[in-house]
C-alpha cells in the first residue's frame, strides 16, 4: 500500500509547484508562504511552535522566518515574560498578503474535494488526521536523534553527517527546474564540460544533446536542470527505455558549484519523477574511474549489474535501482 504515500505526496507537490510559481512575484518562494499563513493566524506565536505546526526542524524554521522579516511580512518582538522567547506577527503587508494566501487555500480546497459529498470530507479529514497521528511519534523520535526500524545503505556515516564530508556553508538558494528551450545551450554546455574533462564526447551523446526533445522529452523523459538566480548550474536526463524502465543519463554540475549537494538533488528529483510514472527500475552506465558518483549512486540504492546491451563506449559499468523493492520511498529521502 505505498501507492497511497505516494498520492499524498504527489498532490502535496502539486499545490507546492503550483504556489511557489503563483506567489513569487510576492517574494514568496520555498515554502515561505506556510509560514506566514501560520504566524497571521496566530499573531505572537513563537518560532519554536511554528516548526512544530509546520513539522520541520528549527533552523529550516530559522532560514525561512528570517527571509520573512527582512521581506516586512512578519516583525518580531520579545516575550515580556522571557526575553529568550520572540513572538512573531504579521505586518500590514503580511496580513494583506494572507488575504490572498487565504483565497488559494479556499480555492485549492474547493478543487480537490471537487464531487465528495459532505460526509466524505469529513471521513477523509479523519483519516488524514489519524495518518498524522500515527507519523508523529516517529517525527518526535527522528528529530531526537532516534532512528526508525528499517534496511538502510550500508554508508559510513561521520558525525559531520554526510558520507562525503560536511556540507560547505552556502547561502546559493537554487531551484530544480524543468527542460525549457531556451535551456538548451546550457544543457551542451554543461554536458560537454563534463564529458570532456571525464571521458570524451561519444556519438550517442551528441544525438541526445543535439535534439534533446526528440531523443528524450517527446518519448515520455525529463531533463531537469538545477537554477542558481539567472545561471543554470547542473543537469541530469531521465530518457525513457519502456513503460517501466528509465536510464539516469547527463548528470553534470558545474565545477564552481560542486560541493553543494546539487548533484544529490538532481538525483533526487529524477528518482521522483520515475516513481510517479510507477516506474520499476532505473539503469545507469558509468565509468569505474568516476568514483565519486559511483558511491553517490549507491547512497540512493543503485547497485551493480551485469553489462550488457553497453550504448556508451567508454562506459565499463551498469547499474540498477529497484524501485519496487522500495515502494515506500523511505530509501529516498521523500
Amino acid at each position: 500500500m505505498g501507492e497511497i504515500l505516494r498520492e499524498v505526496g504527489m498532490i502535496a507537490r502539486c499545490f507546492e509547484s503550483m504556489a511557489n510559481i503563483e506567489f513569487k512575484e510576492y517574494a514568496l518562494s520555498k515554502n515561505q508562504y506556510i509560514y506566514l499563513v501560520r504566524i497571521c493566524e496566530n499573531p505572537g506565536i513563537i518560532q519554536e511552535r511554528v516548526a512544530e505546526l509546520l513539522k520541520v526542524d528549527r533552523s529550516t524554521a530559522s532560514r525561512a522566518i528570517e527571509k520573512l522579516k527582512n521581506a516586512r511580512f512578519i516583525k518580531k518582538k520579545s516575550h515580556p515574560d522571557n526575553k529568550k522567547n520572540i513572538m512573531l506577527y504579521p505586518t500590514p503587508l503580511g496580513n494583506e498578503v494572507y488575504i490572498m494566501l487565504k483565497n488559494d487555500e479556499d480555492y485549492s480546497t474547493k478543487v480537490a474535494l471537487n464531487g465528495f459529498t459532505n460526509d466524505e470530507k469529513e471521513n477523509l479529514l479523519l483519516l488524514l488526521r489519524r495518518i498524522r497521528q500515527n507519523i508523529e511519534p516517529d517525527w518526535e523520535m527522528v528529530k531526537r536523534g532516534g532512528r526508525r526500524l528499517y534496511t538502510r545503505a550500508n554508508l559510513k556515516i561521520t558525525r559531520k553527517g554526510s558520507p562525503y564530508g560536511p556540507r560547505p556553508d552556502s547561502k546559493d538558494d537554487y531551484e530544480i527546474v524543468q527542460y525549457h528551450d531556451d535551456y538548451i545551450k546550457d544543457l551542451k554546455r554543461l554536458s560537454y564540460e563534463w564529458l570532456e574533462k571525464y571521458v570524451s564526447v561519444e556519438p550517442e551523446d551528441e544525438r541526445l544533446l543535439n535534439n534533446p526533445r526528440e531523443t528524450i522529452l517527446d518519448k515520455g523523459g525529463c531533463i531537469l536542470f538545477a537554477r542558481l538566480g539567472n545561471e543554470i548550474v547542473g543537469t541530469i536526463s531521465m530518457i525513457k527505455m519502456n513503460t517501466r524502465t528509465y536510464e539516469l543519463a547527463k548528470l553534470a554540475v558545474t565545477e564552481t558549484h560542486q560541493g553543494h549537494n546539487i548533484g544529490r538533488d538532481l538525483i533526487a528529483s529524477s528518482i521522483q519523477f520515475a516513481i510517479d510514472r510507477q516506474a520499476d527500475k532505473i539503469i545507469l552506465y558509468t565509468n569505474h574511474v568516476l568514483k565519486p558518483a559511483i558511491h553517490l549512486y549507491e547512497h540512493f540504492g543503485f547497485k551493480e549489474i551485469t553489462l550488457e546491451n553497453n550504448k556508451y563506449l567508454e562506459a565499463d559499468i551498469k547499474m540498477e535501482l529497484n524501485l519496487i523493492a522500495g515502494q515506500e520511498g523511505a530509501a529516498y529521502g521523500y
